[in-house]
């Protein structure tokens, strides 16, 4: 099989703000700022000071403009087109074609931080890098340079590990470097491969009833109490893995224009029977490992049912990935999980089967993964830890039933009259966010917000 990389050089790369090119003489100037700033350079120890603008037109007239002749050169000027000024720069630093790898660098003139300008820019030259030939792009960065390992997030790199003593600082002290990567995707790399389980799962469970007892109404409630807290006029909202439609339709009924996924062809029926007339609600099959939206396309992102259903990390890393990549900068993302009291209590105790549950406990209380047993279950602080190299904020932590569940045959069995249930309900909103009622929830949310 040939592999070779079909070498393009430093050809224009444009997008909706910025222009990538070669860098030209006029940009003698913007370089000299570029490489003579102590922020910039901090983090760049391999390249010299400049002194003064003659530097900069030195090099790029008698160095750079030799290197562009060659095919396998790559080294962009990254200019906003509103200013027509460089104001930035990302080259390969080194390349195997044989591996069909590169090893991406960048950097930013300081005054213009803070606009996504330069993840805009490398994400655009990964594009270009893949489509010409590359499998994998990876980057390092001095694990104190925070601002790096932002951008490798936003543009949908993985971090893959820490190295120790990797290289030296420009005062000579050795520092530890976060390697990051992006593999180039094929189509079907990222189907759900538990898919069928899913399914028989859904075809035998009334999923548009669940919300119909009084106990599990908690859930509902109170997932909706904080999705309205995030939402602005106008917000553009995808739920994936969105079941029957509960919410989605709840949600284009209040005028918001909605995209709803599902994985399950079954639920996915009944979604588009519910939803006729709501012209504002578009529904789709689809899968949160590989979702068909562009980047930064929706306000606010569900993920209310896929992260029940995933089964080991890779999985779990690129649901919350790809829920990331769709939401806007200052976007909200909400998803929702089990925690492992959850399956202890519903499963090993009300159906009296805690020792067939013995063989998937962990000594320290947790659930192992089982793709046959239908669910995966979460400590609270667990399911945090995932969002750790993520480009996110995090905002609340929300226990969406508490209690109700294990209180459910006294709230459905009508010992409990309606003024008690809604009593208990203000009771559970507002003490939802304590920590020390979340571990017994069944449900829970995790609320961030998208830098």
């Amino acid at each position: 099989m040939n592999y070779e990389i079909r070498h393009t050089g430093t050809v224009e790369i444009e997008t909706d703000r910025l222009l990538l090119r070669a860098i030209l003489l006029s940009d003698a100037q913007s370089l000299y700022e570029l490489v003579s700033d102590e922020e910039v350079l901090k983090y760049l120890s391999g390249i010299p000071v400049y002194t003064g603008k003659e530097m900069a037109v030195d090099y790029i007239k008698n160095k750079l403009t030799k290197k562009y002749q060659n095919a396998d050169f790559y080294d962009w000027a990254v200019v906003l087109k509103s200013e027509n000024k460089m104001i930035g720069r990302t080259s390969i630093y080194k390349q195997d074609d044989y591996r069909r790898m590169a090893d991406l660098v960048w950097c930013l003139n300081p005054a213009y931080r803070d606009n996504g300008y330069i993840s805009e820019g490398v994400k655009a030259v990964i594009n270009h890098l893949f489509e010409i030939g590359f499998e994998r792009i990876e980057a390092f960065a001095d694990v104190e340079n925070k601002a790096s390992t932002k951008v490798m997030a936003k543009v949908g790199m993985q971090y893959e590990g820490t190295l120790r003593k990797y290289d030296c600082r420009r005062d000579d002290s050795l520092y530890d470097a976060e390697m990051w990567s992006i593999i180039k995707e094929r189509k079907m790399e990222y189907k759900n491969k538990y898919k069928n389980i899913i399914e028989e799962k859904y075809n035998n469970y009334q999923e548009d009833e669940r919300f119909n007892r009084k106990s599990q109404s908690f859930e509902y409630r109170t997932t909706m109490n904080y999705i309205q807290k995030y939402l602005k006029k106008g917000s553009k909202i995808l739920e994936i893995g969105a079941g029957t439609g509960r919410y989605s339709i709840a949600l284009a009924k209040m005028g918001y224009d909605v995209t709803a996924v599902e994985l399950d062809e079954s639920n996915l029926k009944v979604l588009r029977e519910n939803s006729k007339g709501l012209d504002n609600l578009k529904s789709y099959q689809g899968d949160v490992l590989n979702l068909q939206f562009e980047d930064n396309s929706f306000d606010l992102v569900l993920c209310l049912g896929p992260m029940y259903h995933l089964f080991n990390k890779k999985d779990k890393d690129r649901a919350i990935a790809e829920t990331i990549r769709v939401c806007k900068q200052k976007g909200i993302c909400m998803f929702a999980y089990l925690t492992h009291s959850s399956i202890i209590w519903a499963y090993g105790v009300r159906k009296g089967s805690l020792k067939n549950l013995a063989y998937a406990l962990n000594k320290d209380g947790s659930i192992k993964d089982v793709p046959e047993e239908i669910f995966s279950s979460y400590f609270v602080e667990d399911f945090a830890k995932q969002f750790e190299k993520t480009d996110t904020t995090f905002l609340k932590s929300v226990a969406t039933d508490g209690l109700a569940p294990i209180m459910r045959d006294y709230i459905d069995d009508g010992r409990m009259d309606d003024g008690d249930i809604e009593l208990l309900y203000s009771l559970h909103l507002a003490t939802c966010e304590r920590l020390d009622h979340q571990g017994y929830s069944s449900h829970m949310l995790y609320i961030c917000k998208k830098n």
